[in-house]
C-alpha cells in the first residue's frame, strides 16, 4: 500500500488568524468602552481618566425627582418585626418576594410589592420598600424590618401618618 503523508493545510492557519482579527475588531465595536478605556490608560494621564470618568459618572446619574407627590396619604397601625424564627415564616432572613432582609423594607398585605411607602413623623425621609407579607390576622398593617429584636419591641405599635407612593 501506498500511503501519503497528509500536511496539515495552510487553511487552519488561516482560519485562526481570520478568528483573531475578527475578535480584536469585534471586541472593540462590541464593547467601545473598553477600548476608549484602554486608549485612555495607554496614551492619557491619570488626570484626564479621573476627569474623564467623573463626566460619564455626572451623565450616568439618573435625575431625582424631589417633586414626586404621594399617591395616598393616611394613618396606618404600624408594628416592627425582626429576623427571629418565632416571627416569620421560612427562612427568617428572606422576605416573601425573594430578597434578603435589610434596614429599609417593611412588610404589607394591602399593598403590591416594590411599592415605596415613607412615615415622615417618625423616620423623616427614609423610604420604606415593601418586599414582605404578614399574618393575614392583620390585612391592614405595615409591619417595619429591624435589625435587632430589641429595637423592634422598642418601636411597639403605633399609628403614623403613612406617604404611599
Amino acid at each position: 500500500m501506498n500511503y501519503k503523508i497528509i500536511k496539515q493545510p495552510q487553511i487552519y492557519k488561516k482560519i485562526l488568524f481570520n478568528v483573531v482579527i475578527l475578535a480584536i475588531f469585534g471586541y472593540t465595536n462590541l464593547f467601545p468602552q473598553h477600548y476608549v478605556l484602554a486608549r485612555q490608560i495607554i496614551s492619557g494621564s491619570d488626570s484626564e481618566m479621573i476627569a474623564a470618568n467623573q463626566e460619564s459618572a455626572e451623565i450616568n446619574h439618573l435625575p431625582e425627582n424631589k417633586d414626586k407627590q404621594p399617591r395616598i396619604v393616611k394613618y396606618i397601625t404600624i408594628t416592627a418585626y425582626s429576623s427571629t424564627p418565632d416571627q416569620t415564616d421560612g427562612d427568617p432572613f428572606t422576605t416573601a418576594n425573594g430578597t434578603k432582609v435589610r434596614w429599609g423594607i417593611a412588610a404589607a398585605n394591602f399593598l403590591p410589592f416594590y411599592t415605596n411607602i415613607k412615615i415622615p413623623d417618625y423616620f423623616g425621609d427614609q423610604i420604606f420598600l415593601i418586599t414582605d407579607r404578614m399574618n393575614k390576622r392583620f390585612p391592614d398593617r405595615i409591619d417595619i424590618w429591624f435589625p435587632t429584636r430589641q429595637e423592634a419591641q422598642k418601636f411597639g405599635l403605633r399609628t403614623l401618618k403613612v406617604e404611599i407612593y
